[in-house]
Formats: structure tokens, C-alpha cells, sequence
């Protein structure tokens, strides 16, 4: 190791890193407390609460003098939500154009019109688990879907919003399918 003779006395490298680390420390700390304010005349957003050349901290302006102020007019609060129809025009809008009118459709004679597809129903899959009943007569069947759903009802009642329930016997069940008008047997499944 080096070292360096002060005043009689050497110092090693560690002490110079940290002689050299202090004073570096000593100067950053004198430039960024001695500086002049900004020129803009606002603080510096890194020296928050710093002080400016008078020696007094700078206060923002909060503009208290608008509470005092009468409120603005403002549509809130003025629609009723129930009323259906048209909104009436403000001042500020301008009316609407009323669109044009299409022209009706051409009518060509000798051709079919077809109905659009009507949206395809997701299949599900049931299954007839067993039958519940009470001793006044009452059935309730019990329905499993391919999901490992349960669905119970009795006759007439719909389940799964689509399936109503026709005839519940001994080791069938009868549902109509709403969606496509189509009623089918589901017999009595065991495991």
C-alpha cells in the first residue's frame, strides 16, 4: 500500500476513499444549500420547502376568494330519468337534422323471403338421476347436466331457462326443449 505523509503522518488508501468521499459530501451539501432560486421564480420540484433569496419559504396561492363566488349553472340534476322521450333542447345545443327517410325496399315478384337463421342453442346434455316425491304426490325430478349441474322441478316447471318438464314416470323423464319446440325422453341413467 502507498500512503501519504500529512503533517508527519501517513494515511493509508482507505483513508484517502474516505477523506475524498467527505469532501465530495461537503461540497454537494454547500452547492445545493448556497444556490440562488430559479429563475422562473417558482421552487425547484427536487428542493421542496427550499428558501428563496429573501430567506422566507414561498406560499402558494389557493384562491380562496371562489367560495364566495356564486355556483355556475349546471344541468345535473335537472333530467328526470323516468320521463321517456325526447330530452328537451338546451340553449347551448344545437337541433338535430332529422335523418332522411329511406327509400322502401324493392319488392321482387316470384322470389321467397327467408327468415334470418335464428341463433344457435348450445346443446346440453341431461340426465335423469332419480325422482323425489312426497307423501301428498308430488314429484320432483332430478336432472344432472353435462356441467355436473343439478336441476330439479316439477311438471310445468322450466329448468335451466329452457327445459320445461312434461311427465315425470318411474324411469323417464319428459322435458320440451322451448328453444327448439322439441320434447324428449330421458330415461333413468344409474352411475
Amino acid at each position: 500500500m502507498e500512503s501519504v505523509a500529512i503533517e508527519g503522518r501517513r494515511l493509508t488508501s482507505r483513508q484517502k476513499v474516505l477523506t475524498l468521499a467527505l469532501v465530495l459530501a461537503a461540497g454537494t451539501f454547500a452547492y445545493l444549500r448556497l444556490r440562488p432560486a430559479s429563475p422562473a421564480g417558482g421552487t425547484n420540484p427536487r428542493s421542496r420547502g427550499a428558501r428563496t433569496t429573501t430567506g422566507v419559504a414561498e406560499v402558494p396561492a389557493i384562491g380562496l376568494a371562489r367560495l364566495d363566488a356564486p355556483l355556475a349553472a349546471s344541468a345535473a340534476g335537472k333530467r328526470n330519468l323516468f320521463d321517456f322521450g325526447a330530452a328537451a333542447a338546451s340553449e347551448d345545443e344545437e337541433p338535430e337534422e332529422e335523418p332522411e327517410e329511406l327509400p322502401p325496399p324493392r319488392v321482387v315478384p316470384g322470389a321467397e323471403v327467408t327468415p334470418p337463421p335464428g341463433p344457435r342453442l348450445v346443446t346440453i346434455n341431461l340426465k335423469y338421476i332419480g325422482t323425489l316425491e312426497a307423501e301428498g304426490g308430488l314429484r320432483v325430478a332430478v336432472l344432472l347436466t353435462d356441467r355436473n349441474e343439478i336441476l330439479y322441478g316439477q311438471v310445468g316447471q322450466q329448468v335451466a331457462n329452457r327445459f320445461k318438464i312434461l311427465r315425470i314416470g318411474h324411469e323417464s323423464v319428459e322435458v320440451l326443449d322451448e328453444g327448439s319446440g322439441q320434447s324428449r325422453r330421458i330415461p333413468l341413467k344409474g352411475n
